[in-house]
């Protein structure tokens, strides 16, 4: 077995692609320009009149050379400007690929190791941070904990683990993603700030009040249906008149209902994170778009907003604070979201 460490592995093996793929390029020139020259020697002992110029035949071959060059050197622009990004190392790569190659029909095996890759991929975009003020290396790490964390449990429920480290994996996600928050919060620009509350009691109680909105649902959707919807069975087999008049008044009442909720639950979030921020020092507004503009959403709606702040009588550098405020500000509501461990992440 190589003692080699497995990052450096991957790497040397891109490494020896990109050779071959080098040696395959460079390989199908020498070939073509040895065709070139093959077809003018065969015409020349033929006696077969030339198409082109011998001129222009070095000036196909030319440009010809000049495009794979140019090929070649924008490849390795790319290739330098992706790696830049610190998102797309060969390692990370390959973590990447390696959790989304799994379908939804997943064994307890397959469910364990990408909850593995999941962590070592969450821990690399935590090494970014470091060099990084960048917020959504925070929250893709905070995503991926939360997925892992989700499979971790799952296979505690689905079957008892034999190997006893689901308990202790859970232990340790836990405590990455209060490192998470902790160190986001320090990166906070020239402020840098403290959570009281822990980020698993913070998780715990925006998940009892999002539960607290469900079960309004279900209660409520449960009555309209066996108490309200009710079928006149002696014509026609649809509901009266009257039933369908309170059917609609009902619907409605639950759907503005539902909405204060969720816009209920979402205040709670906001105002949280604004007790560790600050308030901004502006006149601003929190819209909700989609579904819950509508007032269509449910408690298991995703959530879509903007911010709109004013300017007026700020000078350009308390604007851009004010800018970059709320780029934390939104960060932070994102973490909270995911720290309820239900966001599936974007490869899956």
């Amino acid at each position: 077995m190589s003692t080699q460490p497995k990052r450096a592995r991957i790497q040397d093996e891109f490494s020896e692609q990109d050779e071959t793929a080098e040696k395959k390029e460079k390989d199908g020139v020498s070939s073509l320009m040895e065709d070139f020259n093959i077809q003018d020697d065969e015409k020349q002992r033929t006696g077969q009149p030339d198409d082109s110029a011998p001129l222009d035949a070095a000036k196909g071959k030319e440009r010809f050379l000049q495009r794979s060059q140019s090929r070649k050197e924008a490849k390795e622009k790319t290739k330098l400007t992706l790696n830049d990004t610190g998102e797309t190392s060969n390692y990370m790569y390959k973590l990447g690929q390696k959790i989304a190659k799994f379908g939804k029909e997943k064994n307890s095996k397959q469910i364990k190791q990408q909850a593995k890759d999941m962590c070592a991929l969450a821990e690399e975009y935590l090494k970014l941070t470091e060099t990084s003020a960048e917020g959504w290396y925070f929250v893709k790490a905070c995503c991926l904990f939360n997925a892992a964390l989700r499979r971790y449990q799952k296979i505690q429920w689905d079957i008892k683990d034999q190997e006893n480290t689901t308990g202790s994996q859970e232990t340790y996600i836990k405590k990455r993603l209060q490192v998470i928050e902790t160190e986001f919060l320090k990166k906070v620009p020239s402020n840098p700030k403290v959570s009281n509350m822990s980020t698993s009691e913070s998780a715990i109680k925006f998940r009892s009040l999002i539960n607290e909105v469900r079960e309004y649902e279900t209660n409520t959707i449960n009555h309209i249906h066996e108490n309200v919807m009710k079928i006149d069975l002696s014509g026609t087999a649809d509901m009266s008149e009257d039933a369908e008049i309170q059917t609609i008044e009902e619907s409605n009442i639950f759907y503005n209902t539902v909405t204060d909720k969720i816009k209920g639950f979402h205040n709670s979030v906001i105002e949280d994170c604004m007790k560790v921020l600050g308030v901004p020092q502006c006149r601003y507004a929190i819209l909700g778009h989609g579904s819950l503009a509508r007032k269509e959403a449910t408690a298991w709606s995703d959530l879509e907003f903007s911010v709109l702040y004013d300017p007026t009588e700020k000078s350009p550098e308390h604007v851009e604070d004010i800018k970059a405020y709320f780029r934390v500000l939104a960060h932070y509501i994102h973490i909270k979201i995911l720290n309820l461990a239900e966001t599936l992440p974007y490869c899956l």
